[in-house]
């Protein structure tokens, strides 16, 4: 990826582990690692079903460590389930700051299964662009079938391809703009590709990396989120409309 759309686009990441550690001992750790370049936050406190924090809210600038319900191990029931947000900052600082969360986590022993999920939000630095995305195109360009399948997510609830429902629409008659309309207005947060953020909060939530032992693929999910971006950036690309157009309509034959 070039380095002038690394500036271009931002991203926020949610990531979901377990960990036998005491919470103040992770925001410890936390504080000694990143302190002096990033408020650490803590709401351990609240389970919430917002997944927001690194893209809008009074944290938006902070690493946030909070409980996650939605997180279990069978064996282990000793190991608390915990989420760690970031700030959505250009992916040229946001990516190497990924690197480091990544190390320190395996560094802590976090441990990771099919109930932890990592999540991408994506927006452009400059927000009129975000106006400007296309649902529709940008789900035919990410393939997130493919994702869902590498980390073993096909069957997980909350993060189901939205590419069937998609395609249920369209082949029910129904036009562009309106394809368009019920992807921004749809309210299914637990989508692969989740746009319920898009029209009032500006951004993009990615939900198909994570599953176990996904703290030990950063180069992988790295180039992932690259792809993401790259993707992101053709969605608003009126240029490609007829290629995807006509990929839609393969689709639906």
């Amino acid at each position: 990826m070039n380095r002038s759309l690394q500036r271009r686009i931002r991203a926020g990441f949610e990531l979901e582990f377990g960990c036998e550690k005491l919470p103040k001992d992770i925001l410890r750790y936390l504080k000694i690692l990143f302190g002096e370049d990033y408020p650490i936050t803590n709401r351990i406190r609240q389970y919430a079903n917002e997944h927001s924090d690194c893209a809008v809210s009074r944290y938006k600038d902070s690493i946030v460590l909070k409980g996650d319900a939605s997180i279990y191990f069978h064996m282990a029931a000793y190991l608390q389930g915990f989420e760690i947000t970031t700030p959505a900052i250009p992916l040229i600082d946001s990516l190497p700051l990924l690197d480091r969360l990544f190390t320190a986590l395996n560094l802590i022993e976090a441990e990771t299964n099919s109930t932890c999920g990592f999540h991408v939000n994506l927006s452009f630095v400059n927000e009129k662009r975000n106006h400007e995305i296309d649902p529709i195109f940008l789900l035919m360009l990410i393939d997130e079938r493919s994702i869902l399948k590498e980390f073993k997510r096909l069957s997980n609830e909350y993060c189901e391809s939205y590419l069937g429902k998609v395609k249920r629409w369209a082949t029910s008659g129904i036009d562009w703009d309106m394809l368009i309309d019920k992807c921004m207005r749809s309210s299914e947060n637990y989508r692969a590709t989740n746009f319920s953020h898009l029209k009032e909060r500006g951004y993009v939530e990615f939900r198909s990396i994570g599953g176990s032992g996904y703290l030990e693929k950063f180069q992988r999910i790295s180039q992932i989120i690259e792809h993401m971006a790259q993707c992101l950036d053709y969605s608003t690309d009126l240029r490609k409309q007829k290629t995807v157009t006509r990929r839609l309509n393969t689709l639906c034959r």
